[in-house]
């Protein structure tokens, strides 16, 4: 069963998480984690859903750039729900974080096209700004799956990184 938060539900666990960056505390504590099975709480496949993750992986990110990193790979610390996670493009153009190994690592340029061959890498590259959420849709594959599916993208810049969360209709 999906629990699908409002955003005014939500506005506690990112006070708590910011609260946590500004006394310069790691993000290891429960209300900074996203919303996957180990944090208790559920997030469901849609544009709101997405929102909150990507604000949560802002935080993290924020917070301890490598260990953000880390637990988006790892799909750990509430970063992965069923169809939603977090990906990281550093300044070089290549992958910092993402769930797929066949994906991390790459150069986004080269590996980030669609089936139609949409380079939407490229957009993410050129239009990501800090502060600022982009949409960008793109047909991808599900992570456990092959067919293209329309995905909607939220991506932001937070230091070196563009860090983005998507979800699929």
């Amino acid at each position: 069963m999906n629990i699908h938060h409002s955003t005014k539900s939500r506005l506690p666990r990112l006070a708590a998480a910011l609260i946590i960056i500004a006394s310069g505390m790691l993000l290891r504590a429960p209300a900074a984690r996203a919303c996957g099975d180990e944090t208790g709480s559920t997030c469901g496949n849609d544009a709101d859903d997405a929102r909150y993750m990507l604000e949560q992986a802002v935080a993290a990110v924020q917070a301890d750039e490598p260990q953000a990193l880390k637990w988006f790979t790892e799909q750990s610390h509430g970063f992965r729900t069923e169809d939603l996670y977090v990906y990281c493009i550093g300044p070089d153009h290549v992958m910092a974080a993402h769930p797929d190994p066949k994906i991390n690592g790459t150069d986004v340029t080269k590996t980030l096209i669609d089936a139609n061959g949409y380079h939407f890498a490229d957009e993410m590259l050129k239009g990501a700004q800090e502060g600022v959420v982009s949409n960008i849709t793109y047909l991808w594959p599900r992570l456990d799956g092959y067919r293209p599916s329309v995905k909607h993208t939220m991506y932001t810049k937070v230091r070196d990184q563009i860090c983005a969360v998507g979800y699929y209709e």
